[in-house]
């Protein structure tokens, strides 16, 4: 029996000759418009303390001691490498936001191929609208900070693989494998999703969607991660677990945030998810219409035939939202790891962003008016 047709989404991934290229040349200029935007305030504001104590690591003599002081910083070395050859080319504000406000942009333009092949052009649109427009990203944007970088190489990485998948192309499933490296190298709260795009890439190896070169690419992929979490972690996460500003953050300004042994659990699990909501749209209404949208785009995608037959496509969008929101939730509950409305969980925000993508689809039926007319009425408020 052959499936209904769904306003979700197409029955198999979007040849190129069917993909709308007015919507993609939108969408490069949602972002260029972003970019000429976000320029004018890097130049406007000046560092924020964060910002400079980034800039002073980075700004050593040599490379070795602008490694040496990031080891007592609690990131990965990624970031402070690059500010350590940047700012020798410049120092003024604007010159060294052009790294975040680069990776920015980046984010959101392999969020759009990712979510195009994956959902349809519809659902990219709005879940690009909604990303790059969400008040946490906004901000961060031009700060000299981890995450805008950790956020660029995540959809660099899921957009690969996508690619890989279409093409059964090894070389696609390297070049992923790659992007998710430099994600562990921009933050910490990357293990999180490298536990859910493992188990996303694990959907397409069972679901042989991948050459056999690329399976095996893919396993490398693994080994490599695993092998780069235990460098991370023998030379500077061990000195980190016990020292002073690990400390400092867990008992001050991070408490809330964390799961602390007396703790109610399950209050705390629920409290803070409804942060993170408040977080991502600075308001507590629209944060509330923003969940009840995901939950409408989880039920889509429980209910759409298509996503029943296609079981792949199901399973691995699936399979990387779950399984990387139950690690950061465990990680949270055993007092590892923040969680809530802080920008440590940042990296959740595509995936609340993919979700209400798909819940103003379905409410729209797909159609791109009615779609942009909705978008602007939420971001509005």
């Amino acid at each position: 029996m052959t499936p209904t047709t769904s306003p979700l989404m197409p029955a198999a991934p979007l040849p190129a000759k069917n993909r709308t290229p007015w919507l993609t040349a939108a969408v490069g200029g949602f972002i260029a418009s972003l970019f000429v935007l976000h320029m004018f305030r890097a130049a406007t504001f000046s560092l924020n303390p964060d910002e400079a104590l980034h800039y002073q690591m980075a700004h050593q003599l040599s490379f070795k001691d602008a490694y040496a002081s990031n080891n007592a910083n609690a990131h990965p070395p990624l970031m402070i490498a690059i500010f350590h050859f940047w700012s020798k080319l410049g120092a003024s504000e604007w010159f060294l936001r052009l790294v975040p406000l680069c990776a920015y942009c980046g984010f959101l333009w392999f969020a759009h191929g990712w979510l195009v092949r994956l959902l349809g052009p519809a659902t990219a649109l709005a879940g690009v609208a909604i990303a790059g427009l969400a008040p946490p990203l906004f901000n961060l944007a031009i700060e000299m900070r981890h995450y805008m970088l950790l956020l660029c190489w995540m959809m660099a990485a899921l957009f690969a693989m996508e690619k890989a998948a279409d093409a059964r192309s090894w070389r696609w499933t390297a070049a992923s494998m790659m992007a998710l490296y430099l994600a562990i190298l921009s933050d910490y709260s990357a293990l999180w999703f490298a536990a859910g795009f493992g188990a996303y890439g694990l959907s397409l190896v069972l679901g042989r969607r991948l050459s056999a070169a690329g399976v095996a690419a893919w396993l490398i992929g693994q080994v490599g991660a695993a092998g780069l979490y235990v460098w991370l972690y023998c030379t500077q996460i061990v000195y980190l677990r016990n020292a002073e500003i690990a400390k400092e953050a867990r008992e001050g300004w991070l408490r809330p945030y964390y799961c602390l042994p007396g703790d109610d659990r399950l209050a705390y699990l629920a409290e803070n998810t409804r942060g993170l909501f408040r977080y991502f749209f600075a308001s507590r209404s629209i944060a509330w219409a923003a969940g009840v949208l995901c939950a409408a785009g989880l039920i889509v995608l429980l209910r759409r035939v298509e996503w029943r037959a296609r079981k792949d496509g199901f399973a691995r969008l699936v399979a990387l939202v779950a399984v990387s929101w139950l690690a950061a939730a465990a990680a949270a509950l055993a007092g590892l790891y923040p969680y809530g409305g802080t920008r440590h969980s940042v990296f959740l925000v595509p995936f609340i962003a993919t979700a209400m993508a798909i819940g103003l689809a379905a409410l729209t039926r797909q159609r791109l008016l009615a779609l942009s007319g909705l978008l602007i009425v939420l971001m509005t408020f």
